[in-house]
């Protein structure tokens, strides 16, 4: 069972989850309240920093990188790469200037859409997908772009739309994808080409609603020996399935929430899961102390056993 971190702040929405290891520090984001988070796990300080817009995910910038084309912001320690849901944006640490030096991506606005989860590669590509609400009727459409963010260009990954774009992570040795189209209840493995970044191969790795699973995949991530950890919304866990056979090999409950949204493993020694989760998606009174949602918006940790172990989070790439 993971336990609260009981000096971070409640959020709206809780998302983006990744360890800054060259700064020691846990970063995620509130998409619904506009903010940037990161987090100190050996002081247990807190600094937030508002957005203009909805962020959806971020990567720190690797700071021995030069500035893309002519960039007005010097890429040093602190700078990240963000995407708003009006695009991707280079901007410094406190966000007071941010340049959208990628106009090609232009994300469609309807029906609430936005950017939503994304992660580098293992050479530094970053891949982040969109968000759209469902119709009133409860059919959730693809009007989103799943893209794909690299040296002074962005370009779509996938041809196909998507609506809820969740669970980008890759292997170990960078070769194979796993995503998911949140809607479909099923995460997906793709043959990834590390020198070309293209998918191919799509096969369908774990089938959420055939296994009767409850809820649907969310955020994921990847140990030292391949591992793919799945944020359960709707199921009030962290699933961790085996690389080779996609069997359930542990799991990880989230006490008094049942909508957990993206893990990470975190701290100097990688052995800690942290996990965010969304806030605003209950009725008020299932959030009330003693609700049975009561820890909806936390953040949430839990040591690892020693043989689960994380990967350095790759830095994006310009």
């Amino acid at each position: 069972m993971a336990e609260v971190v009981d000096y971070a702040p409640k959020v709206m929405l809780g998302e983006g989850l990744f360890w800054d290891d060259r700064n020691q520090k846990i970063r995620y984001l509130d998409i619904s309240g506009k903010l940037l988070i990161d987090i100190d796990p050996v002081k247990k300080t807190i600094h937030s920093v508002s957005t203009p817009h909805r962020p959806g995910a971020y990567a720190l910038i690797d700071p021995n990188e030069l500035s893309p084309l002519g960039s007005s912001l010097e890429v040093s320690k602190g700078k990240f790469l963000v995407g708003y849901e009006d695009g991707f944006h280079i901007t410094d640490s406190e966000v007071e200037k941010r340049e959208n030096i990628y106009k090609t991506a232009v994300i469609d606005s309807s029906h609430d859409g936005r950017l939503n989860d994304g992660r580098c590669d293992r050479q530094g590509r970053f891949v982040c997908g969109g968000y759209n609400a469902k119709e009133t009727d409860g059919t959730w459409n693809k009007y989103q772009t799943v893209w794909q963010v690299t040296k002074g260009d962005v370009k779509p990954l996938f041809e196909t739309k998507c609506g809820c774009s969740n669970a980008c992570c890759w292997s170990p040795d960078g070769k194979t994808m796993y995503w998911s189209d949140s809607g479909d209840k099923k995460l997906l493995k793709f043959d990834y080409d590390i020198e070309k970044g293209e998918t191919s191969n799509e096969t369908v790795f774990v089938d959420f609603a055939a296994r009767g699973y409850e809820g649907i995949a969310d955020g994921a991530t990847v140990d030292t020996r391949g591992g793919i950890w799945v944020a359960n919304f709707g199921g009030g866990r962290v699933m961790r399935f085996d690389p080779d056979t996609a069997e359930m090999t542990y799991e990880v409950m989230v006490p008094g929430c049942s909508t957990p949204t993206c893990p990470a493993i975190c701290e100097k020694d990688m052995d800690t899961l942290y996990i965010t989760a969304h806030g605003s998606f209950h009725d008020a009174e299932k959030m009330l102390p003693g609700g049975p949602e009561e820890n909806a918006g936390r953040l949430f940790k839990f040591k690892l056993p020693a043989e689960y172990r994380g990967i350095k989070e790759p830095e994006f790439v310009l």
